[in-house]
């Protein structure tokens, strides 16, 4: 994760992230809160999600209006936009814009905006955005950061933490 040191006259942003269900309900799920300079890339502010919940960065993701069914959004933000062989598929929605080159700033362009982070197309994580304000940046520290977590995140790989759960209950390592 590219994290830049906030300069004077900085903007930071603050983050509330959510694991979600496929309905949008975010009550009793995990959060992190993050805070990011505005003029960082979404795809700095996908990084630093992942990494706020201990996920892996194997998989391909995007940002999009619709909280429930996003392929239904208007407005979106996808990997795909950046990657030149996927972005050259008839197959994918032409009016994503890109991750890399969004500003968090611009697509969360007002306070209490919310956008779906939506991590694997396969097993559909979902994690609710909301842009809470603006913070204090403070001189010489390093963003995105991780200021607020609460709650054990759902696990990437279960199947990957059973099988280390049997290791151990054998007593061989």
């Amino acid at each position: 994760m590219k994290q830049m040191k906030a300069a004077k006259g900085t903007t930071v942003l603050k983050f509330k992230v959510t694991q979600s269900d496929w309905q949008a309900h975010v009550r009793g799920y995990p959060y992190r809160v993050i805070e990011i300079l505005a003029n960082q890339s979404l795809n700095d502010l996908a990084l630093a999600i992942l990494d706020s919940f201990s996920f892996v960065n194997d998989h391909m993701y995007g940002f999009y209006d619709n909280l429930r069914s996003w392929p239904g959004a208007k407005e979106r933000y996808e990997l795909f936009k950046d990657d030149p062989d996927m972005a050259a598929d008839p197959w994918l929605d032409t009016s994503a814009k890109s991750v890399k080159q969004t500003a968090v700033e611009t697509a969360f362009d007002v306070n209490k905006k919310k956008l779906l982070f939506l991590f694997d197309y396969g097993d559909e994580w979902r994690f609710i955005v909301q842009r809470m304000g603006e913070a204090t940046p403070e001189l010489g520290a390093k963003y995105p950061r991780l200021v607020l977590s609460y709650g054990d995140a759902l696990s990437q790989y279960p199947w990957f933490d059973e099988e280390d759960d049997e290791v151990e209950d054998d007593g061989e390592a």
